[in-house]
């Protein structure tokens, strides 16, 4: 995969169930993450098998047999970003998804890409999916008042 695909999937549940999984976690340090900002918490899915649902309504939704390899959330406010970055490329070539489970009414941060040497942004809301080779080069803005969650996932191609 080449390109950059986006679309709104229905995300009914998800945010209760990635709530539930990470309520007794502590955040990932963000020292060496992209998560940014000091109202930002970023947590990784240790148990891949409990969101298993949500894989496959992604399989479905792209219409391709996957291989769920990685899973995080991320919890941003007021001032919240991603510097710049692109995925562990040892996965290459495999795909990454960002699933917006909460975006905050006014100045949601938008999220930026480069890919094939062009640069773009999207103004992501609630629902929205992305999906992109593991390698491409992407980030957010700080975003305003409000609670913007993510759901980010990493495939491997079968």
């Amino acid at each position: 995969m080449q390109s950059f695909l986006s679309g709104t999937i229905d995300i009914t549940g998800y945010k209760k169930t990635i709530d539930s999984l990470i309520k007794k976690s502590k955040p990932t340090n963000l020292k060496y993450q992209s998560t940014k900002g000091k109202n930002s918490k970023q947590y990784f899915i240790k148990d891949l098998s409990k969101i298993e649902k949500i894989s496959k309504d992604i399989q479905f939704f792209l219409n391709k047999k996957l291989n769920l390899i990685n899973a995080w959330t991320v919890y941003g406010r007021e001032g919240s970003y991603h510097t710049i970055h692109r995925h562990n490329k040892k996965h290459y070539p495999h795909l990454a998804t960002v699933i917006y489970l909460k975006v905050p009414k006014k100045q949601a941060g938008d999220f930026t890409y480069i890919l094939n040497e062009s640069y773009d942004f999207i103004t992501p809301k609630e629902g929205d999916i992305f999906v992109f080779p593991i390698d491409m080069i992407h980030g957010t803005y700080p975003q305003g008042k409000g609670l913007r969650q993510t759901l980010n996932l990493d495939f491997e191609i079968l």
